[in-house]
């Protein structure tokens, strides 16, 4: 499967191609892009300064990014991997067979332990994936799977990427699940909006960002906080 089908069908995979809700990160709009941001494409003596040269050549045989806040975020990675909705040579619905994602290589990377990280550590932090770091090649996709990833610094990433022109594909995994709850309560209920409740499982940390909050102002929500099951192994492996 080419390249760009593969883009598309990460878009459809993840609900992400339509947005259709409108949950964005709080905060006061900044003019101009951020210092951090500024730091990352044009100083050239910072650690991390981004070449925009590495992106030039052989993108298809960079991996796609899947950034998560824990270790249990390496689920999306494993339903990546599964995966068999498309037909990989049409790109067309439909399994063939064959893995959507076969002959790719998924880099995924978990935040190291930081004390309640700033929206510049987090930038700092997600960034990292588009340069080169030791043998570790820049992505050419990126999905954001921690739900501790505020929608405010995913639009800097978006940001950064469209100053730097970067064209690196975005996915984010806390917005696609608000998307398709606004997408199922739009077109199936319609005026019964008020009666249909939405239930939503995820981490304390999650909720304390606001990161559902979006969701009750067109719908009822459940919150139920998650807690992992005691004695379950914390290894997996891809």
């Amino acid at each position: 499967m080419t390249d760009p089908i593969r883009n598309i069908i990460l878009l459809l995979l993840l609900g992400s191609g339509v947005p259709v809700s409108s949950c964005k990160g709080g905060g006061q709009e900044v003019a101009g892009p951020l210092p951090v941001i500024e730091e990352i494409l044009k100083d050239t003596t910072s650690a991390h300064y981004i070449n925009t040269k590495d992106y030039a050549t052989n993108r298809e045989n960079l991996p796609i990014g899947v950034f998560g806040t824990s270790e249990d975020d390496l689920q999306v990675v494993e339903i990546l991997l599964e995966l068999d909705e498309f037909d990989n040579i049409t790109g067309k619905p439909g399994a063939d067979g064959i893995k959507d994602f076969a002959g790719e290589h998924i880099d995924f990377y978990c935040l190291p332990p930081l004390n309640d990280p700033s929206r510049e550590d987090m930038i700092l932090q997600i960034a990292g994936l588009f340069r080169w770091q030791d043998h570790r090649p820049p992505v050419k996709a990126l999905v954001v799977a921690g739900d501790l990833v505020t929608m405010q610094v995913y639009e800097d990433i978006r940001n950064l990427i469209e100053l730097g022109k970067l064209g690196i594909i975005t996915i984010n995994v806390l917005q696609a699940g608000n998307d398709k709850a606004f997408s199922y309560i739009r077109s199936n209920h319609n005026q019964r909006n008020n009666r249909v409740t939405v239930g939503v499982i995820s981490t304390a940390g999650a909720f304390s960002l606001n990161a559902y909050d979006c969701l009750e102002e067109e719908t009822a929500v459940a919150f139920q906080e998650y807690t992992p099951i005691e004695g379950r192994s914390s290894e997996k492996t891809i």
